[in-house]
């Protein structure tokens, strides 16, 4: 993934593992937000009852 993107881009990515496994590659001055459409149900629900 890092070759093609140096190919296409010339500079490198900033890349973020989300919780589910997933690699998100972008450009180092783009925002890294997790949407939150792709955190499952269970996860949203983990994170809210963290703290009790």
């Amino acid at each position: 993934m890092l070759k093609a993107w140096k190919a296409a881009w010339g500079t490198p990515p900033a890349v973020h593992v989300q919780p589910d496994g997933t690699v998100v590659m972008m450009p180092s001055d783009a925002s890294a937000e997790v949407n939150q459409a792709d955190i499952t149900p269970f996860d949203k629900w983990k994170s809210d009852n963290e703290a009790s």
